[in-house]
């Protein structure tokens, strides 16, 4: 038969007392089997000493606050609700170019440019980035017609007031016949703003002549789009 065994501590002077519960039922209480220390509300549990499946009722309704640096392998299913904003700068593996947002605007205004540059009211169109690293690509078509001997045609592409592009001979026309001179103008560029912005062109004869952008009797002649290309 077993024993059981209760050895005081020869350093200690203090007294243990066993105290039995108030109760009027038997009970039997069985020791471990094992070598150890017993556990009360003031010890602690090594991490590698737990096992087995925590019940739910175990667990608060509302979880402590942790930091989730060295969470891994969660499966996607369980991620729900609404992400908080976040910086893509380190993102990685992300395509560029894709079109987030297309503007279009169609006109009946025509232009009779002068030698001083003037704007070509039809071309005017604005749009807000969704991003600072956003490009934006700006098409403008339109038909028209020149005649005189105007020499060199202008063209420049302006954003608010700041020209992003010019061509000092987007035509030339050494005659007094009139011909027809569609205008197919295309570029891409990169505002730096999440603030709306405005483009448009503007156009200049080099001496007085007859150049007509968006002929008057044309109805919806023009057509100008801005695409916000992803950066």
């Amino acid at each position: 038969m077993a024993k059981v065994k209760i050895q005081g501590n020869a350093s200690g002077t203090g007294v243990l007392t066993i105290t039995a519960p108030n109760t009027s039922t038997d009970r039997t209480i069985t020791l471990p089997d094992t070598t150890g220390t017993l556990l009360d509300e003031n010890s602690s549990v090594p991490a590698a000493n737990l096992t087995g499946t925590v019940a739910d009722a175990r667990f608060p309704a509302t979880l402590p606050a942790a930091s989730a640096a060295n969470l891994t392998a969660i499966p996607a299913a369980n991620i729900t609700g609404t992400l908080p904003a976040i910086s893509g700068a380190n993102l990685t593996g992300i395509s560029a170019g894709k079109v987030l947002q297309v503007v279009q605007s169609t006109s009946t205004t025509y232009t009779h440019p002068g030698t001083a540059y003037d704007d070509i009211t039809s071309s005017s169109i604005t749009i807000t980035p969704s991003a600072t690293s956003s490009k934006i690509l700006y098409i403008y078509n339109t038909g028209g017609f020149i005649g005189g001997n105007i020499s060199n045609c202008y063209m420049r592409l302006e954003r608010g007031n700041t020209t992003v592009r010019e061509h000092n001979r987007w035509g030339y026309r050494n005659t007094s016949n009139y011909a027809p001179f569609p205008i197919h103008f295309m570029y891409l560029d990169s505002p730096n703003t999440t603030n709306s912005v405005t483009y448009k062109l503007q156009a200049k004869e080099q001496n007085a002549g007859s150049w007509e952008i968006n002929d008057s009797s044309v109805t919806n002649g023009a057509v100008v789009i801005a695409m916000e290309i992803e950066g």
